[in-house]
């Protein structure tokens, strides 16, 4: 009865005329509109069936009859079928949503608490009566998220709702696609050895770099781990190099498709052309002339479907393939350096790695690495020598040493990027200009 008594001294009237409404109870006089009832009748309305619906109900009982869990169980459900969304919350973000959720009573808030996290409620009942007495939040004090930034409740809410499902998503999507390979008996005994951190460092210590991806997937799915923030960065990882794996696959797969269509042409020339040798000889071959425009015609066909084809996964591989990739892999498949005074604009990009300043420069060739910068090609800005006479000396130390090198006479790197891949491609080195 306390807890009953307790509940009933933090509801306002509007929300006493909602309860005496919604299990039409007897509030005499006021039967056709509760919210002009004094809130003394409510209280007793309330109390009343609160305090016989304590006792078992018997057969031609007088008086309202109603249970507090009942009551709680009915509000609970009535709440939720109204706000979906809020069965699918963890305890933690249903508080964060209600602190801005105007439409959701103290009432019904208490009623889901009790119907769908009943040992937060048992747990945090006295604390969230006390909080709507002092006229605080009701959750108040209960968790940390509600002192996070508007940024950062989005950022959980995203998480939880959208990032989980489709993190999830994908790694099971991956799962499946090692179950259905070569590797599945593997995976299989991977599996059975990811029970914890230790373990999975244990397995990663001891096996090839090629079995990782599948040790990592293991891991993050296994008691879904993928859900916790503290194995972002792990989800980071093997998501990027999951994407890395198919577009490699993707690529090698346009590749062929370009061989089978540059195959494709030369054919359709061929076909084309002897097509034209035979054209006065159509006339008295209508017989051979059917025979060659129909293998013609399935020809441009098969043509047709190759292209259109090929210009689907072109798209796809656009879509899917961000300019971050495309860098990485210039750098890493072409054997070039950036020697300029203006290291800091290359900082925190992928371009960092292979970027130097001119004194930097200087020291390497007299640390004997002329072997290693003979394979590279040497971009230099120009705007990184003050005089003539600097760029001068600089050009002779170049030429002295037998290496190849580019002046770039620009000023930002977005300038400096872009003059570097055109120069890449007078030379004819492979940059994926078709990914750009």
């Amino acid at each position: 009865m306390f807890e009953q008594e307790v509940f009933l001294s933090i509801l306002d009237k509007t929300e006493m005329a909602y309860i005496c409404k919604k299990f039409k109870l007897n509030v005499t006089g006021f039967q056709r509109d509760m919210t002009n009832a004094p809130i003394k009748a409510l209280v007793n309305a309330i109390k009343t069936a609160l305090t016989n619906g304590m006792k078992k109900k018997r057969r031609n009982q007088k008086g309202d009859h109603l249970p507090y869990e009942d009551m709680l169980h009915q509000m609970a459900e009535e709440t939720l079928n109204k706000h979906r969304y809020i069965s699918e919350l963890g305890f933690e973000e249903f508080i964060v949503r209600m602190e801005v959720c105007s439409d959701v009573k103290i009432c019904e808030i208490f009623a889901i608490v009790y119907y769908q996290y009943f040992e937060e409620y048992q747990k945090n009942f006295i604390q969230m009566v006390e909080n709507v007495r002092n006229n605080k939040y009701v959750f108040s004090g209960l968790s940390n998220q509600l002192d996070s930034t508007p940024l950062e409740k989005i950022y959980k809410v995203i998480r939880n709702q959208i990032v989980e499902d489709d993190t999830y998503t994908f790694l099971k999507n991956f799962e499946n696609e090692i179950l259905e390979s070569n590797y599945k008996e593997e995976y299989l005994k991977i599996n059975k050895s990811t029970l914890d951190e230790e373990a999975t460092f244990r397995l990663l210590a001891s096996s090839s770099k090629n079995m990782y991806l599948c040790i990592l997937l293991s891991f993050l799915l296994k008691e879904e781990r993928y859900k916790s923030e503290q194995y972002v960065p792990l989800i980071e990882v093997i998501v990027s190099k999951i994407y890395t794996k198919r577009l490699e696959e993707n690529v090698k797969e346009l590749k062929t498709l370009e061989t089978e269509q540059i195959e494709f042409k030369k054919m359709n020339e061929i076909l084309e052309k002897e097509n034209e040798n035979f054209i006065e000889l159509l006339a008295n071959l209508n017989v051979e002339y059917s025979s060659q425009k129909e293998e013609l015609q399935n020809i441009h066909k098969y043509l047709k479907e190759i292209e259109d084809e090929n210009s689907r996964l072109k798209k796809i591989l656009e879509k899917n393939e961000p300019l971050q990739m495309f860098f990485l892999r210039l750098i890493s498949e072409n054997d070039f350096m950036i020697v300029t005074k203006d290291v800091e604009q290359f900082m925190n990009t992928p371009f960092e790695g292979v970027t130097i300043s001119p004194s930097q420069f200087r020291k390497q060739l007299k640390r004997n690495d002329k072997n290693y910068l003979q394979n590279q090609i040497i971009f230099i800005t120009r705007v990184s020598f003050s005089t003539g006479g600097d760029w001068y000396r600089f050009k002779q130390l170049l030429d002295e040493h037998q290496l190849r090198y580019e002046e770039i006479g620009q000023y930002d790197i977005c300038s400096y990027i872009k003059e570097i891949i055109e120069c890449l491609n007078r030379k004819e080195i492979f940059v994926y200009a078709d990914e750009i």
